[in-house]
Parts: C-alpha cells; sequence; structure tokens
C-alpha cells in the first residue's frame, strides 16, 4: 500500500499535468495558416431592400493618411473572416426612402484626440481613456489602482500603469492599426453604407462638470454627412464621459437627421476587441470572451446567466464558434453584455443602466439596442517579435430605424473597465447586471475544478489576511489549518501502514511456507493465507493509505486554480516584504504572489522570457532562478525516502527506481508557475514530513511499550465490524469459488443478507 501512494500521486500529477496543457492548447485547426482573407462577402454593405443597393461602399475602404497633428492614424485596411449581416429592419410598415446621391461624411483636417480621467493612483479617476479621431474610437485605456508589473523602483518601467487597451502595442512605427476599439465603422443611410471610420471626427474641448455621483468630464465628437450638393443630410454624434471614482465608461450616440423628409438609419460599430494579454501568464494565453444573457423562463429578468457563453478567443479567430447568439443558448435568450477577459482584468460592453434601476428587472438589453453581434478576424503589421498578427474584433449592427425630420436616433452604450474583483463588481450597477459571473478559479471546466472550494478557500484566507496583513502568511495558515483538519484520517492511514508493514514482516516465514505447501492449489492458498491475516489481526482495510491524498487532490486543485486567477494575490509580497526592505526594493524574491517566485532574477518582466517548448503540454518560461520549485522537489525526494518501506522483492525494487524520478516532475511542471502556489505546496509538503515523523515517533513508543499490537474491540455493529464481516464473507465465497472450479463442480451463488450486514 504505501507504494501505491507514490504510484498514485504520479498518476494523478500526470493527468493533471495533461488537463492543464491541453486547457491551453489552442483548437486542432489552429496550426493551420491564419483564415484567408474575404472569405464570405461583406453582406452588412448590403442594403435591406433589394432595390436600394446601389452606392454601396466596399466595407474596407482604404482610409485616407492621417493629419500630421492627428493624434494616432486611421485603421488598417483588413481581411475580415466574418459574414456581416445586414441590420434588421424593424418598422416593416415604413415608407421606402429614396438613395441620396452623393452621400459622403465630411473628415474634418485637423481633429484632437482628447483624454478622459488619469492613471494617477492619487487622483479621483479610475481609468484613464485616450481616443483616435478615427471613428471617435478608443486608442488606450489605463488604470489608475493597477500597475503593469511590481516595483519598489519609482522610475522603473515596470510602474507604467496598466493597459487593458492600447492599440500601439507591437505596431511598427509609421503603420495604422487594425481597428479602434469602439470605432463607428459604417452607417446606413436609405439603402447606402457609409465608411465613417475612416473619416477624422471633430472633437469639441473636453468638458467638466459637477454631479451628485461626483466630478464628470466629458468630450463630443461629430461628423456631418453631406449630400451631392454639400447640403447636410446626417449628422452623428458621439459623447464620451467618465464619472469619478468609477470603471464604466458611458458613450452616449444619437443619430441626427437634418433633412426635411424620414431617413432610415443604422449603424455598425465596432465594440471592444482582444484586450492586452496579462504578463507572467504561467498557462499561457488564457483570454476569453462571455456573453451574458437573460434566460427566456425568466420574464422578470431575475439574473444574468453565462452557462455556454465562454469561448476561447482562438476559436473566435479561427471561425470555430460563433459569439452570439451560439446553438447551446435556449431559444428566447436575451443578450445582456458582452465581455473580453484575461486573467485578471475584463472590458464589457453593455447597455446603460438607468439610476433609478433597483433590480435586475430594470437592466435594458444590449440586443435592444445592436441585435446583430458577430466577430472579425483582423490581420495588421506588427513588430518583428510579436506573435499576435491577427486581432479579433466585435463588430455591432443596429436595427434599420426611420427617423423624422430633426429627430435623432439612440444607440447609446456603456463600458467597464477595470478588474475582475468581488468588491468592485458588487457595486452598482455592476451588481444589477451580475458582472460576479466572471469571476471564476477553473482550468479546463468549472466542475473539475472545484469551484465552491476555491471560492471557500478563497473567502477562508481573505479572513486570515485581514488578521496577519500578509498574503504569505496566509498561505502558510491556510497549510496548517488543511493539515490539522486532515491530521486524524492522516495519523491513522499512517499507524495502520506502520502496523501492517510490521506485521507483515513477521509474517514473512509463514507465507513462504504457505506458498511452498500450497504451491499447486490457488484456492488453499489464498484460504490459508486470509486465515492466518486473521490469525495474526493483519485487516488492509483499515489501512487507508491513499486516502488523505485522495482528500488532498481536491484542495490542491481548488488552490492552484484560485491563486493563480485569484487578484488579490496580484503584486502582493510574502511575509511583509522582509526581502524587499533587507535589499531596498532591488531582490524580486517573492515580491510578487501571482508570478515565479524570482529567487535570482535575470530577465526583466518587461523582456520575452526563455522557453522550453518541447517539454509536452507545459512549456516553462525561464526569466529567472526560482528556488521554491527546487526546494519543492527537495522535500519531495526526503519525503519520498521517509514514507517508502525497503523493498521486499525484485518487483518493489523495480517500482521504486520509476519513482525516484517523482520529486522531479512536478518542479519542472511548476517551475514558472505562481509562488502562491509553490509555496502552499513545499510548506504542505514539509508539514507532512513533520506530520509524518510526529506518527512515527508515536508509533515507535507504543511498540516500545508493548501496546502498538493491542486490539481495541471494535464497536458492536459499528462500521469496522460490518466491514470485516463483509470482507470475511467475501473471501470465504472466492476461495469456495475456485475450490468448486477445481473440482469441476459449479458452486452456484451464494448471496449477502444485507439485512444481518446492517445489524
Amino acid at each position: 500500500m504505501k507504494i501505491l501512494i507514490p504510484v498514485l500521486a504520479l498518476i494523478v500529477g500526470v493527468v493533471f499535468a495533461v488537463a492543464v496543457g491541453l486547457s491551453g492548447r489552442p483548437p486542432a485547426d489552429d496550426a493551420a495558416a491564419p483564415v484567408a482573407a474575404a472569405q464570405a462577402a461583406d453582406t452588412a454593405a448590403a442594403a435591406p431592400e433589394a432595390e436600394d443597393s446601389s452606392g454601396t461602399p466596399d466595407a474596407d475602404v482604404t482610409p485616407a493618411p492621417p493629419a500630421a497633428d492627428t493624434p494616432g492614424q486611421a485603421p488598417a485596411s483588413a481581411t475580415d473572416s466574418a459574414t456581416n449581416a445586414a441590420p434588421q429592419d424593424e418598422t416593416q410598415a415604413q415608407a421606402k426612402t429614396d438613395a441620396i446621391d452623393g452621400l459622403r461624411a465630411v473628415s474634418a483636417d485637423a481633429a484632437l484626440a482628447p483624454v478622459l480621467g488619469s492613471d494617477d493612483p492619487a487622483g479621483p479617476f479610475k481609468v484613464r481613456v485616450e481616443f483616435s479621431a478615427w471613428g471617435a474610437g478608443v486608442q488606450r485605456i489605463s488604470t489608475a489602482d493597477y500597475k503593469r508589473f511590481v516595483s519598489h523602483d519609482p522610475n522603473a518601467p515596470e510602474n507604467d500603469p496598466y493597459e487593458l487597451v492600447n492599440v500601439g502595442v507591437d505596431l511598427p512605427e509609421g503603420e495604422s492599426p487594425a481597428f479602434y476599439p469602439f470605432a463607428a465603422r459604417q452607417l446606413y443611410i436609405n439603402g447606402t453604407w457609409i465608411a465613417v471610420d475612416s473619416a477624422r471626427w471633430l472633437a469639441d474641448a473636453t468638458v467638466s462638470t459637477q454631479t451628485p455621483q461626483g466630478a464628470v468630464q466629458s468630450v463630443t465628437y461629430r461628423l456631418p454627412l453631406v449630400d451631392a450638393d454639400d447640403q447636410p443630410v446626417a449628422e452623428v454624434v458621439r459623447t464620451w464621459s467618465l464619472t469619478e471614482d468609477s470603471y464604466d465608461i458611458q458613450l452616449s450616440q444619437q443619430i441626427r437627421n437634418l433633412t426635411d423628409a424620414p431617413l432610415n438609419i443604422a449603424l455598425a460599430q465596432y465594440a471592444q476587441g482582444d484586450v492586452l494579454l496579462e504578463p507572467g501568464n504561467y498557462l499561457g494565453d488564457r483570454r476569453m470572451f462571455v456573453t451574458g444573457h437573460f434566460r427566456p423562463e425568466k420574464p422578470a429578468k431575475f439574473g444574468v446567466y453565462t452557462d455556454d457563453s465562454y469561448f476561447d478567443r482562438r476559436s473566435l479567430l479561427s471561425g470555430a464558434a460563433g459569439l452570439w447568439p451560439n446553438d447551446d443558448l435556449r431559444a428566447g435568450s436575451r443578450l445582456a453584455w458582452i465581455a473580453a477577459e484575461n486573467r485578471y482584468f475584463a472590458l464589457i460592453t453593455h447597455a446603460p443602466v438607468p439610476d433609478t434601476a433597483a433590480n435586475t428587472a430594470a437592466v435594458p438589453e444590449l440586443d435592444g439596442v445592436f441585435p446583430t453581434v458577430f466577430t472579425r478576424t483582423l490581420r495588421q503589421t506588427t513588430t518583428d517579435n510579436s506573435t499576435e498578427k491577427e486581432r479579433l474584433a466585435v463588430e455591432l449592427v443596429s436595427p434599420v430605424a426611420a427617423v423624422a425630420p430633426g429627430a435623432a436616433s439612440d444607440l447609446s452604450l456603456a463600458i467597464f473597465a477595470g478588474p475582475r474583483k468581488k468588491e468592485v463588481l458588487a457595486e452598482r450597477p455592476f451588481d444589477l447586471l451580475h458582472f460576479d459571473k466572471l469571476i471564476r478559479y477553473e482550468l479546463s471546466c468549472s466542475f473539475c475544478t472545484w469551484q465552491w472550494l476555491a471560492k471557500g478557500l478563497l473567502g477562508y484566507m481573505k479572513v486570515i489576511n485581514t488578521v496577519v496583513r500578509d498574503w504569505g502568511m496566509a498561505i502558510i495558515l491556510l497549510v496548517l489549518t488543511v493539515r490539522l483538519i486532515l491530521h486524524p484520517i492522516t495519523k491513522r492511514a499512517q499507524t495502520n501502514m506502520l502496523k501492517m508493514g510490521k506485521q507483515m514482516q513477521k509474517l514473512q516465514p509463514k507465507m513462504a511456507a504457505l506458498k511452498e505447501k500450497y504451491k499447486d492449489d490457488p484456492a488453499a492458498m489464498n484460504r490459508e493465507t486470509m486465515k492466518l491475516y486473521r490469525e495474526a489481526g493483519v485487516n488492509p482495510a483499515n489501512v487507508l493509505g491513499c486516502l488523505p491524498m485522495l482528500l488532498q487532490t481536491p484542495i490542491w486543485i481548488a488552490l492552484y486554480a484560485m491563486l493563480y486567477f485569484a487578484i488579490e494575490l496580484r503584486h502582493e509580497p510574502a511575509f511583509y516584504g522582509i526581502f524587499q526592505t533587507l535589499s531596498a526594493g532591488r531582490w524580486h524574491f517573492l515580491e510578487d504572489l501571482s508570478v515565479a517566485d524570482n529567487f535570482i532574477r535575470f530577465i526583466p518582466p518587461d523582456q520575452p522570457a526563455y522557453q522550453l517548448t518541447w517539454i509536452p503540454f507545459i512549456k516553462p518560461e525561464f526569466r529567472s532562478i526560482n528556488i521554491l520549485p527546487l526546494a519543492m522537489a527537495f522535500v519531495f525526494y526526503f519525503q519520498m525516502k521517509l514514507t517508502t518501506p525497503e523493498p521486499t522483492n525484485d518487483q518493489q525494487r523495480q517500482q521504486q527506481k520509476i519513482m525516484r524520478i517523482m520529486p522531479f516532475i512536478f518542479p519542472v511542471m511548476l517551475y514558472s508557475a505562481p509562488s502562491g502556489l509553490t509555496l502552499y505546496i513545499t510548506a504542505s509538503t514539509f508539514a507532512g514530513i513533520v506530520d509524518s515523523w510526529i506518527v512515527r515517533k508515536h508509533v515507535r513508543e507504543q511498540e516500545e511499550a508493548g501496546t502498538l499490537f493491542e486490539k481495541k474491540p471494535p464497536k458492536p455493529g459499528g462500521f469496522r465490524e460490518r466491514m470485516a464481516k463483509r470482507i470475511e464473507l467475501a473471501q470465504e465465497m472466492a476461495a469456495a469459488q475456485q475450490a468448486a472450479k477445481q473440482a469441476g463442480k459449479s458452486p452456484g451463488r451464494k448471496t449477502v443478507d444485507s439485512k444481518s450486514f446492517k445489524k
């Protein structure tokens, strides 16, 4: 049984490594060449009415060159792997309108690229948003409360604000981005599509106002559209606003009819694209797209659900999945929001929630504003060291609406740009939108990683942290708590294993004699062996050798996921930052529990790490010498030496030789793992060694006192007594069947009386 423990551990480790590896691997067709350009016709360029389809421009209009004084550039002409859906015509009874000759957007000669908010941690704003004149979209979104890396040097580049969006990342100088997130893309007027992301929008000056919610900064972009005679036809007005102490960015968006006749109007615009990859991604690219929806059986919109709505970005890039709707959704589901997330942060597009909303029933549906949603795969020129040559963009298309003269259609949106943190997502209106559904601690599946256990462990660690004020100490105390809870089972299992090992050693001469005596009669050999066990008091059912490990396996898996995805550990040092204090911030050892321990760092975090791609499933990254995985190998080896019995035959010797490689498997797998996880495993293994030493000391004292093999009478009618009777009966049945088989007779079938077993 002692051999089974390391064998089981090896099997669990290999299966766990395979599961983690498969969860981070791209789809089977990911290795294929990028999706061919223009797989399908851009049907968004087609008018809803066939007779009005003339005059439609190409969806990918070549942009005009940017002005010299305009920050940013027009988006590059992009290849599109998605099929645009034409806007839905909600007003079937509306009158047909004639196409407008010479319809065009009036591009500004020069335009501002204003900024809202601030990424100063001491300022009142949570985020900073930089805009582009092209399509009035977003260039960059950064946060004030979070840094990209952790550093104790205030002048180090690691202290740059954390960026969720930056279209200039990996973009060569002078090149254009594939698109600007949340930019207006095309405008439909009376059967004609006009590209509006290749025109400069005119920005008004930034305005600051004071509201009951706090200071608000806003900027308004305008784009006029004229006909062949330069007469005004329509104007698109987009007002971006940001309130202090909020992660929600508001986009008030109207299309105004400037003619004296009704217009059929629709808008196609970008939503978010990929959020930036979180540094220190040990498990690789874990970016996902999620859609929250209202279920049809909840007419009062009781809650928002995300079941069957998680998509790896690589499956969307390859076209293997559709974002909304998908085949797994229940008919009649309504879209509430769309989220793009990385390891710790999310960018969420949703309809604005009224200030008067008191419950989820008052939350408007996003597909009530933009019912058509699809994704685009866009390619752009990148720097040589970039591994991302493709960009994923979500596009929204509004329905066709009849807009009366002098009136305007309202297509307003809101965007959350912030952390996936429980305390933040519990604020209004995020609680009404149920953004907390984005907080998950999972690898390949939610059930396999024991979500309830992961959240419970994190909650317990938070309680400990409020007392000790250090997450490293909280992890150590969590280890002690788990070990104390499992100690009675561990003690009993190890005691029984040691007792059984000593008993088996004493029985070896008698066992050898039985083998020699009954070498030609296996049934008799089995019967006499069981009899010998009973006389010696050997009961394999009392060993429970693998039970402590089986009980710890769910805890390890849940901890693995929780410690990797818990934003609470991001940039948190261990042991009160003592190593940074002693080195004046120059030693990076355990300065961030969300990344490797960095005992000796030789590649800065903003530089590409050396990766061992030839190791299957887990491809460790080497940017530092990490001491905790090496310490883990040492304690694993010592524990194996301590718990492995002396081999009694050649088979056991061979098994132990194979198991000697086990202490080196986990350290390789977890070399680049978050130091919070390796700290837990190392401390837990060391605590297990101490636990084993205490148990062995107790067994030795009992052996010296002569009480080790004293039989404790089982409780009458208890579980142990019933189990022993059943084992004895099963052994007798097996021996009888074997004897009858050798005699050429049928033994018949002997049943177990369940009533007598329960007594």
